[in-house]
């Protein structure tokens, strides 16, 4: 596997490798803690920071294709990919640059709102963001967190308390390209012969309504995974991060989903 100069990847176990993507605020460890624990089972896990979150350097602006590329130098030799909302758009467009090197695709909420801009939750959630991205350059890191969760509905009074791994996420997603302009080829991903899931959190034990963000997230997700031909995984008892929220499921989900990926097929 080889690792892109520059950038922190979190590597444990040894076998199929299986690489983790991050999204928005986070970084790797930050994601996926409890994903460590399938190294052994006998898969590497590959916990990738993308540029100027955890413990990659910035390289300018955050953008979703410079991540894609990144990420196609790692998945070369087959892995098995697994993305969390703005990562699950990177692993997406890694996958249709090199379709032939995935064992398996799997989707965690991909904010992918071009795709069903039609729908009021999703134009609502996007303009509410867009203009928070307008205003990032004037913001403090917690205005902009507290602007990025109050813009999917969220009742939120004040920030969490933020450390330096906090502020340099948040610092880097204030630079985000908004992920609703990536281009993605959805032909080449139903084409795809491994297996391509879809994880959705069914957010039963919050009160009253899905909130603006989460409808938008369930629109899209069902698109989505029409147009790939995934699966739909429903963690009924999570929100944005079954991963975290629901651990054992989640990982018992890739294992299946694993266990269903052939070998690339590469010429001689």
């Amino acid at each position: 596997m080889k690792v892109p100069d520059g950038l922190h990847v979190e590597v444990h176990g040894s076998g199929p490798a299986a690489i983790f993507v991050h999204g928005s605020m986070g970084w790797g460890e930050d994601t996926f803690p409890r994903q460590r624990e399938l190294a052994g089972g006998g898969y590497t896990v590959v916990l990738v920071d993308r540029r100027g979150f955890g413990g990659s350097p910035p390289l300018g602006p955050v953008d979703f294709d410079r991540d894609a590329r990144d990420l196609g130098e790692l998945v070369a030799g087959g892995a098995h990919l697994v993305g969390h909302s703005y990562g699950a758009v990177v692993v997406m467009l890694a996958a249709q640059a090199d379709p032939g090197a995935v064992l398996s695709l799997t989707m965690i909420e991909p904010p992918l709102l071009g795709v069903a801009e039609s729908d009021a939750s999703v134009s609502g959630w996007r303009d509410r963001l867009a203009e928070l991205y307008a205003a990032a350059p004037s913001l403090t890191h917690e205005e902009f967190w507290l602007g990025f969760v109050r813009a999917g509905g969220a009742v939120v009074e004040e920030a969490p308390r933020l450390n330096e791994l906090d502020r340099r996420a948040i610092e880097a997603s204030m630079t985000e390209r908004p992920i609703w302009g990536a281009q993605v080829a959805f032909e080449t991903l139903r084409a795809m012969s491994c297996p391509k899931v879809l994880c959705l959190g069914g957010r039963r034990l919050l009160p009253g309504p899905m909130s603006l963000s989460a409808r938008a997230l369930h629109v899209v997700g069902a698109e989505v995974a029409d147009r790939v031909g995934a699966e739909v995984a429903l963690f009924e008892f999570s929100a944005h991060n079954p991963q975290l929220e629901e651990p054992v499921a989640f990982n018992e989900r890739l294992l299946q989903t694993w266990a269903g990926g052939e070998p690339p097929v590469r010429a001689p």
